[in-house]
């Protein structure tokens, strides 16, 4: 299984966007985002409804939503660093066996490239050589572009565990809170 060190040097070759900044990966985190919010504020209502509900005292709303507004929050967390970790820990399982076929049947992992790049538009056969040749002549590209163009995977779609989570599980905290704001300032 490759290091995310070695994974960040494969797909280190330049890309062809990155003065661009409107094509920024960043954009990616509004899902964590929206999704904590949303969870917070929905699991947050549902519960304070529940307890005011059963008629019980503005200390015990307070005290029961802000319990679970801190144990969705934790929850969270966790299920983002998790979900990630398992996504990440897939992707890297994919790439060590797009190596291990590059090594051991590079013909048919080349008669891929010529499939992939036929598919874009390259039909003349001295055009689809030069390109496969090109491509495959350095085995870093080689990875890259059968990670990109077969398996759909990217660089930037590897998030951080540890900020996914905390992503997600702050959104949810702010989110849970706003149900919240008339118990804490009554």
């Amino acid at each position: 299984m490759p290091p995310l060190k070695e994974l960040k040097e494969i797909f280190e070759i330049p890309r062809i966007y990155e003065e661009e900044a409107w094509h920024s990966p960043a954009g990616r985190l509004v899902r964590e985002i929206v999704f904590g919010m949303n969870d917070g504020v929905i699991s947050t209502v549902s519960f304070l409804l529940g307890v005011v509900g059963a008629f019980a005292s503005h200390e015990v709303v307070l005290i029961s939503g802000l319990a679970e507004v801190l144990a969705g929050t934790v929850s969270m967390f966790f299920g983002g660093y998790l979900s990630t970790k398992s996504q990440q820990e897939f992707f890297e399982n994919e790439i060590t066996r797009e190596k291990r076929e590059i090594e051991e049947t590079p013909g048919r992992e080349r008669d891929e490239i010529r499939r992939i790049y036929r598919a874009k538009g390259f039909h003349d056969e001295k055009e689809l050589d030069l390109v496969v040749e090109r491509i495959t002549a350095d085995k870093k590209i080689w990875l890259k572009c059968m990670m990109e163009e077969e398996l759909g995977l990217i660089l930037e779609s590897m998030d951080s565990p540890f900020k996914v989570g905390t992503v997600i599980g702050v959104s949810f905290l702010f989110g849970g809170f706003i149900p919240l704001l008339p118990f804490i300032f009554l």
